[in-house]
C-alpha cells in the first residue's frame, strides 16, 4: 500500500505557475510552427499544385512521383495543423469540457473506423487548469488510437470526487509494451509532463495484443 502525499497550498500554487509557463511555451512553440515549417509546406504544396495543372493543361500526363509528393505534403499539412491546434490553449472552463471531448471524439471516429464511447459522472466543478491538462490527455490519447491502434472498440471515461478528477482511456488495440516506449517519444513524455507538472499521476497499461489502458488523476481544484 503506498501512501499519499499531501499538497501544500504552497506546492500547489508553485505547480499551477509551472502549468503556465509550460502553456506559454506551448503557445509560443505553435508560433514558430505556423510562421516557419508550416508556410514551408504549403508554398510547396502549391508548387505541385501548379505543376499538375501544366501537365493537364498541356496533355501530358501527370508523372507519378509529383502526385505522391503532392499527397505527402497535403499530409503533412493536416498532420501540422493537427499538431498546431494541440499547442494553443483551448477556452475550456465551467461546463464546457465534457462537449469538448465529444468533439474531440468526434473527430476521432472521423478518421478512423474505431466506435469511441464517452462515459462521464461529473458531479463536482473542476478547475480551469485541471480541464485544460485532461483535454489534452484526451487529444493526444484518441490521436495514439486512431495512428496507431487498430482498435475495434475505445472508450473515454471521465468521473470526480471531492478532490479528484478521474480519465481513462481505454482501447482494444494492437497494445505495445510501455517499458519500450523511447525515452525520446514525445507524445507520451509530454502527457507525463502535463500531468505530473499538475500535481497529478499517470498510468499506462498495455501489452502486445492486449489493447491499451491510460488512467490519470488530478486535482479537482
Amino acid at each position: 500500500m503506498g501512501s499519499a502525499t499531501r499538497l501544500t497550498d504552497q506546492d500547489i500554487a508553485n505547480l499551477r505557475q509551472l502549468n503556465r509557463q509550460l502553456s506559454e511555451e506551448l503557445s509560443l512553440l505553435g508560433c514558430e510552427l505556423h510562421d516557419g515549417m508550416l508556410q514551408y509546406i504549403t508554398a510547396a504544396h502549391l508548387l505541385t499544385e501548379a505543376a499538375k495543372r501544366r501537365c493537364e493543361q498541356s496533355g501530358q500526363p501527370v508523372p507519378t512521383e509529383l502526385e505522391q509528393v503532392r499527397d505527402y505534403l497535403q499530409q503533412a499539412m493536416q498532420e501540422g495543423r493537427r499538431l498546431l491546434g494541440g499547442l494553443q490553449p483551448i477556452e475550456l472552463g465551467g461546463d464546457k469540457l465534457v462537449p469538448a471531448i465529444g468533439l474531440l471524439i468526434q473527430d476521432a471516429s472521423a478518421r478512423v473506423a474505431t466506435q469511441i464511447a464517452l462515459s462521464e459522472v461529473v458531479s463536482h466543478e473542476i478547475s480551469d487548469a485541471s480541464q485544460q491538462v485532461i483535454y489534452r490527455v484526451v487529444q493526444e490519447c484518441l490521436n495514439n488510437i486512431v495512428r496507431h491502434a487498430g482498435a475495434a472498440h475505445a472508450t473515454v471515461e471521465l468521473s470526480t470526487t471531492e478532490t479528484q478528477v478521474r480519465l481513462r482511456v481505454s482501447d482494444d488495440g494492437c497494445g505495445f509494451d510501455p517499458e519500450q516506449v523511447p525515452s525520446d517519444h514525445f507524445g507520451l513524455q509530454g502527457l507525463r509532463r502535463r500531468v505530473e507538472i499538475s500535481g497529478g499521476t499517470v498510468t499506462v497499461t498495455s501489452q502486445p495484443g492486449q489493447g491499451s489502458t491510460v488512467e490519470c488523476v488530478l486535482p479537482r481544484a
